[in-house]
């Protein structure tokens, strides 16, 4: 069943929350904090950056980032032109080119968290639906990487090199269990034909019945 959230749409943070237990819990972001900056930013590539990184990289693509929107709503264009002073440009600049390094890595984190949780959830299935059929140490060796990947993500989610290569093993061996669901398919399609042999209208031939080369003698007598 969905759940319901609540969402504190502030002018410098946002936060969400969800009911659990009859009790609100405030939803932690990919970055594990409970608040994000209110700032969204379009890339030149057409990327979506949104909260911290999208509040540090403002200042050198002011353009296509949004931020501080709520205190404009009900207010007309001409009267916040003079809102942005030269003083917070210069700040906002030297905040960005201060954790240029710092946003790299949190990005570098959410992405290899990101992709690491999507390929674990994928060979999941693969292993449910495969069922019994899996093989038995293909399919240890998958719960154990996805054990693993979960907890790294959990404890210690800034061992990047770590996540990728847990992530990069547990794909390599999902390619390998569905190249044995296929072959498995393909072996069941061609099994043995059963059932006899057919009369020329298609249907099974009668047991007793003689095969299409077989000649029997016989007499006729014609009745007056």
């Amino acid at each position: 069943m969905a759940k319901a959230v609540g969402i504190d749409l502030g002018t410098t943070n946002s936060a969400v929350a969800v009911m659990e237990g009859g009790k609100p819990t405030v939803i932690v972001n990919a970055e594990c904090a409970r608040a994000t900056p209110s700032v969204v930013a379009y890339t030149k590539t057409g990327e979506i950056l949104v909260g911290q990184i999208a509040k540090r990289q403002a200042a050198l693509n002011p353009e296509n980032t949004i931020y501080s929107a709520k205190r404009f709503i009900g207010r007309r264009y001409s009267e916040v032109q003079e809102e942005i002073k030269k003083e917070e440009i210069d700040r906002m600049v030297a905040d960005a080119q201060s954790h240029a390094d710092e946003d790299r890595r949190r990005r570098e984190e959410v992405e290899a968290r990101n992709q690491a949780d999507a390929i674990a959830y994928q060979v999941e299935r693969q292993l449910q639906e495969l069922g019994d059929r899996a093989p038995a140490n293909d399919k240890a060796r998958a719960e154990q990487l996805i054990s693993e990947i979960r907890r790294l993500v959990k404890d210690n989610p800034s061992d990047v090199a770590r996540l990728r290569q847990l992530a990069s093993d547990l794909q390599q061996l999902g390619y390998g269990l569905a190249s044995a669901a296929y072959s498995q398919a393909e072996a069941g399609g061609a099994g043995p034909q059963t059932g006899g042999t057919q009369t020329a209208g298609g249907g099974p031939r009668p047991e007793g019945a003689g095969g299409g080369d077989e000649v029997i003698d016989a007499e006729f007598k014609e009745s007056k």
